[in-house]
Protein backbone atom coordinates (compact mmCIF):
# COMPACT_ATOMS: atom_id res chain seq x y z
CA UNK A 1 0.00 0.00 0.00
CA UNK A 2 1.16 3.53 -0.66
CA UNK A 3 2.18 5.33 2.35
CA UNK A 4 0.65 8.86 1.79
CA UNK A 5 3.37 11.81 2.77
CA UNK A 6 1.36 15.69 4.49
CA UNK A 7 -2.30 16.09 3.77
CA UNK A 8 -2.36 13.55 1.60
CA UNK A 9 -4.56 10.50 1.54
CA UNK A 10 -5.50 7.06 -0.30
CA UNK A 11 -9.18 6.14 -0.80
CA UNK A 12 -10.55 2.91 -2.27
CA UNK A 13 -13.69 4.24 -4.32
CA UNK A 14 -17.02 1.74 -3.48
CA UNK A 15 -19.13 1.02 -5.98
CA UNK A 16 -22.45 0.77 -7.12
CA UNK A 17 -25.52 2.03 -5.48
CA UNK A 18 -24.78 4.52 -2.17
CA UNK A 19 -27.22 5.46 0.54
CA UNK A 20 -25.85 8.51 2.58
CA UNK A 21 -26.01 8.94 6.41
CA UNK A 22 -29.20 11.02 5.81
CA UNK A 23 -30.85 8.38 3.39
CA UNK A 24 -30.20 9.90 -0.03
CA UNK A 25 -29.42 7.12 -2.37
CA UNK A 26 -27.58 8.02 -5.40
CA UNK A 27 -25.21 6.04 -8.01
CA UNK A 28 -21.48 6.42 -7.72
CA UNK A 29 -20.30 7.19 -10.98
CA UNK A 30 -17.54 9.05 -12.58
CA UNK A 31 -19.29 11.68 -14.42
CA UNK A 32 -17.18 15.16 -13.72
CA UNK A 33 -18.98 16.56 -10.80
CA UNK A 34 -20.81 14.66 -9.38
CA UNK A 35 -19.78 13.29 -5.50
CA UNK A 36 -18.63 9.86 -5.08
CA UNK A 37 -17.72 7.52 -2.07
CA UNK A 38 -14.79 5.77 -1.04
CA UNK A 39 -13.29 4.37 2.25
CA UNK A 40 -9.86 5.51 3.35
CA UNK A 41 -6.84 3.66 3.15
CA UNK A 42 -4.01 5.22 4.40
CA UNK A 43 -3.56 9.43 5.56
CA UNK A 44 -0.55 11.11 5.70
CA UNK A 45 0.99 12.81 8.65
CA UNK A 46 -0.34 15.81 8.99
CA UNK A 47 -4.13 14.73 8.17
CA UNK A 48 -6.29 15.36 11.55
CA UNK A 49 -9.55 14.99 10.59
CA UNK A 50 -10.13 11.77 9.16
CA UNK A 51 -8.96 8.38 9.99
CA UNK A 52 -8.38 5.31 8.17
CA UNK A 53 -11.55 3.26 7.41
CA UNK A 54 -13.74 6.91 7.46
CA UNK A 55 -16.28 6.76 4.61
CA UNK A 56 -15.49 10.32 2.30
CA UNK A 57 -17.51 12.07 -0.15
CA UNK A 58 -15.68 13.35 -2.81
CA UNK A 59 -15.78 14.93 -6.38
CA UNK A 60 -15.59 12.63 -9.08
CA UNK A 61 -12.19 13.00 -11.18
CA UNK A 62 -10.54 15.10 -8.13
CA UNK A 63 -7.06 13.46 -6.87
CA UNK A 64 -5.14 11.16 -8.88
CA UNK A 65 -5.77 7.33 -10.06
CA UNK A 66 -3.17 4.42 -9.43
CA UNK A 67 -3.20 1.08 -9.54
CA UNK A 68 -1.98 -1.11 -7.18
CA UNK A 69 -2.48 -5.19 -6.69
CA UNK A 70 -5.18 -5.17 -8.76
CA UNK A 71 -7.26 -2.34 -7.24
CA UNK A 72 -8.26 1.26 -7.94
CA UNK A 73 -7.24 3.93 -5.42
CA UNK A 74 -7.39 7.22 -5.64
CA UNK A 75 -4.43 9.21 -3.71
CA UNK A 76 -5.87 13.29 -3.05
CA UNK A 77 -5.84 16.07 -0.32
CA UNK A 78 -8.14 16.19 2.52
CA UNK A 79 -9.18 19.59 0.87
CA UNK A 80 -10.84 17.99 -2.39
CA UNK A 81 -12.91 16.26 -0.25
CA UNK A 82 -16.81 17.47 -0.09
CA UNK A 83 -19.90 16.37 2.21
CA UNK A 84 -17.47 15.60 5.11
CA UNK A 85 -16.89 12.04 6.53
CA UNK A 86 -18.95 8.85 8.33
CA UNK A 87 -16.98 7.77 10.97
CA UNK A 88 -17.70 4.33 12.86
CA UNK A 89 -18.09 6.62 16.19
Amino acid sequence: MIKPIGKMMVVVEESGEVKSASGISFQNTKKFGQIVTGIVEAIGDEVDKVKVGDKVYYLAKSGDEIKTEGSKVWYFMTQDMVKGVETDD
